[in-house]
């Protein structure tokens, strides 16, 4: 087993109330801290001592055993590779885990024997252990917020965790009588901070694992007495299509929204249902690369400041390059690694992150995202900032819409099969963009493709127009 004297008690997951609930599982109950503890401390006993600190991969679900397998390797002070469980076969072959926490329903792994069996995952390590050279300061490896499938992941520390952690406690004013629900995957870096944050202040976590569409999670999510949603654009506009907001059972605290742009009116909505029933919506901006968060504001403090991101976190610094977004502060990960021969690497960012975003910052200091460098087209002599484009749209039609372009033309897709709408935003786009007809299709789609963080699949979206 992994001795109990090398087990370095990372400063998150404090068990500073051990009666308390810290998951709520359909599975397994209310499981207090104590007990997360006792299986954290069940999980280390499956890892041998043949190698210090072992790179552990987890092949994600939102289960509890997964928040188990992460949180006990963090205060173990193992290294760990955060993945999708669809995705995960190329970044064994990439890193080379020395250990892999799965569902037991997952084939075993090639070249791994079991080592423990916990609940409904189990634990595989290597059948012929190797050396892998690790730096000491990474903690844990996450994919990209624009990653689909590939093995190019971002090296974070622990201090990142730490101090992104207390930043977002603070920016969102979470105390331990909060419980929130755990509706985004464990492989991405927002779902992620979820789970840091809430059980940091010694708060409960509800696990979310049907979908958010479904009436049995929001029935569960009430039993438990849940008062937190952590969302992306898509589950704000899925919730307020299913008009959640009004069930009597629901005592929202707080919402909290970050994942890329919420359409404009969708986000007014919320605003005004945030007035009517109490409860604050904060906006928050972020990436993979920051750890999580960079800036976050209440929005119905902040009413004037709609469609801003906020302000930056604490210990956070934002600033303007030549239209680009750069962050500072101490939660800016160590830089990239594509395979295990990266995991040496240091501390390559030093801090700074050029975020590839286009924004503006106002007189009063609030951030607003106006697009990607790289969603930038040229059409008709023309350079057209996709992002904004798709915002003009929405807000005048009313409709979901999507821009790309494709050999030199803006394409548009818009959830509608009324032939006079798409007509009306091809002519509007024309009039606005001041190009000729030929440089501007709409198309009718009935669904947005999504990636597995739940923002819109541009690359799936063009595959569609071959």
């Amino acid at each position: 087993a992994y001795p109990v004297e090398r087990i370095e008690q990372f400063e998150l997951i404090s068990g500073i109330n051990p009666t308390g609930i810290a998951v709520y599982s359909r599975d397994y109950g209310a499981v207090t801290y104590a007990k997360l503890n006792e299986n954290q401390n069940e999980f280390l006993s499956f890892i041998s001592d043949e190698i210090d600190r072992p790179l552990i991969m987890i092949r994600c679900r939102i289960s509890y055993e997964t928040i188990v397998g992460y949180t006990a390797a963090l205060k173990a002070g193992i290294p760990l590779i955060m993945c999708d469980e669809r995705n995960s076969d190329p970044v064994v072959k990439m890193y080379k885990p020395h250990y892999i926490w799965q569902h037991k329903d997952i084939d075993e792994p090639e070249e791994y024997v079991i080592s423990g069996r916990l609940y409904d995952y189990r634990l595989y390590r290597k059948a012929k252990m190797h050396k892998l050279l690790i730096n000491s300061k990474l903690a844990l490896l996450l994919a990209t917020s624009g990653s689909t499938g590939s093995c190019k992941y971002v090296r974070i520390s622990y201090d990142n965790i730490v101090y992104n952690t207390k930043s977002i406690i603070k920016a969102l004013e979470i105390k331990n009588t909060d419980k929130a629900g755990v509706m985004l995957p464990l492989s991405y870096t927002y779902g992620l901070s979820v789970v840091n944050t809430y059980l940091y202040v010694g708060a409960s976590l509800i696990i979310c694992d049907e979908s958010i569409g479904s009436n049995d999670t929001w029935n569960y999510f009430e039993r438990c007495g849940g008062n937190v949603i952590c969302g992306v654009p898509d589950t704000y506009e899925l919730l307020y299509l299913m008009n959640i907001w009004r069930r009597p059972g629901l005592h929202l605290k707080l919402a909290t929204q970050a994942g890329g742009r919420l359409n404009p009116d969708t986000e007014e909505n919320i605003l005004k249902l945030a007035y009517e029933q109490g409860f604050d919506f904060a906006v928050m901006y972020g990436q993979t690369e920051a750890t999580a968060r960079m800036t976050c504001h209440f929005l119905n403090r902040n009413p004037e400041h709609i469609h801003s991101v906020g302000k930056p976190v604490a210990g956070g610094n934002i600033s303007i390059l030549d239209g680009e977004v750069i962050y500072s502060g101490p939660n800016v990960s160590l830089g990239y690694a594509e395979g295990f021969e990266d995991l040496v690497l240091g501390d390559e960012n030093k801090g700074i992150l050029h975020t590839g975003d286009i924004g503006k910052i106002d007189k009063d200091g609030f951030l607003y995202i106006t697009g990607r460098i790289k969603r930038i087209a040229k059409a008709g002599g023309k350079r057209i900032n996709l992002d904004e484009l798709e915002a003009i749209i929405e807000h005048n039609s009313g409709m979901r819409t999507a821009c790309i372009e494709k050999d030199g033309c803006i394409c548009i897709m818009v959830i509608s099969g009324d032939s006079s709408i798409l007509d009306g935003i091809q002519n509007e786009v024309i009039s606005l963009l001041n190009v000729n007809r030929r440089f501007v299709r709409t198309y009718s789609i009935r669904k947005l493709p999504v990636n597995t963080h739940g923002k819109r699949d541009y690359n799936k979206l063009a595959a569609m127009l071959t």
